[in-house]
């Protein structure tokens, strides 16, 4: 093989690496924004009611207040079980290992600097 195809080769990996990889991370940093969103949403509903609304006794949901429950305990199981099911079925295993070609190794050049 040629050292233009070895190369060729190697460049064509590492964009699709790279193209995977931001792929995999705007899909994380959906679900964060999501997650972040739909919380912040519950707890300020639930958790700033105005003083003269406010029963005596807070609502208690297994010993945890409510809002906490709602705005925090349940939107944080549900982003775990997301990320889960993004890691099972989602995100993708590296390539097999793509030696450098040789004359990049030689040259000290990095990829990017080439193409």
């Amino acid at each position: 093989m040629s050292h233009e195809t070895q190369r060729q080769l190697f460049l064509k990996h590492q964009a699709r690496h790279a193209r995977q990889c931001w792929h995999e991370a705007r899909i994380v940093f959906g679900i964060i924004v999501v997650a972040l969103t739909v919380s912040s949403v519950i707890l300020y509903t639930l958790g700033y009611v105005a003083p003269e609304q406010r029963s005596e006794q807070p609502n208690l949901i297994l010993g945890i207040p409510a809002w906490v429950m709602w705005g925090l305990v349940v939107p944080w199981i549900a982003t775990i079980a997301v990320t889960w099911l993004f890691a099972l079925f989602l995100l993708k295993d590296d390539e097999p290992y793509v030696e450098v070609p040789e004359e990049m190794r030689r040259s000290g050049s990095h990829p990017k600097e080439q193409v």
